[in-house]
């Protein structure tokens, strides 16, 4: 991968070998890239499985594996790589907790999927701010990738139209039926 100064600044450093020369097998960077790259597809097994319904006695259980895989990853993946900004992993790892802790809220107050008038709203409350972490860390990625270089209007066009698609997409199939419920409360509508 050619580096442009924004990927060891937001990912950081892939090998501590002079650029160019190919990697020995038993190169440390290519056993740790082995590693990740093990952990990744273990994860989207697990993502798969999950989703297909293939796990729908361990639901819990495979949430709480997912997040705590993610929650050691982040710092594992910080320390190894050492990125020169490093902020917004940590954002982005607070956002992860956030998750977490809400969802585990929602399950321990079996309020998952539940939009009834008695519905508690601290899960929602939890998970919020969690968003508002996630996303700053994410735009701190952009910042980073952005650093020394002009505006890119081109890419900022294309992320504006693929997040209005997926804002489409979530308001017909998930906020609109929400909203059109006549027993749900207006707070929880609202969240």
């Amino acid at each position: 991968m050619r580096d442009n100064g924004w990927v060891s600044a937001v990912m950081g450093r892939t090998s501590h070998r002079r650029p160019g020369l190919p990697a020995a097998p038993g190169d440390p960077a290519v056993r740790s890239r082995r590693g990740w790259c093990l952990f990744a597809l273990a994860g989207l097994v697990l993502i798969g499985a999950h989703a297909v319904g293939g796990l729908s006695a361990a639901d819990d259980a495979v949430f709480v594996v997912l997040s705590l895989a993610t929650v050691v990853a982040i710092p594992l993946g910080v320390r190894s790589h050492q990125p020169v900004v490093r902020w917004p992993w940590w954002l982005a790892l607070a956002g992860v907790l956030l998750f977490l802790a809400g969802g585990s809220a929602r399950v321990a107050y079996d309020t998952l999927g539940d939009l009834g008038p008695s519905r508690p709203l601290l899960p929602d409350l939890i998970t919020l701010p969690g968003y508002v972490l996630f996303g700053a860390g994410i735009a701190g990625f952009l910042r980073a990738r952005r650093a020394g270089r002009g505006r890119d209007v081109d890419a900022l066009l294309d992320g504006l139209v693929a997040a209005f698609a997926a804002f489409a997409l979530a308001w017909v199939f998930l906020i609109n039926p929400a909203l059109l419920q006549p027993d749900v409360r207006l707070s929880v509508r609202l969240l």
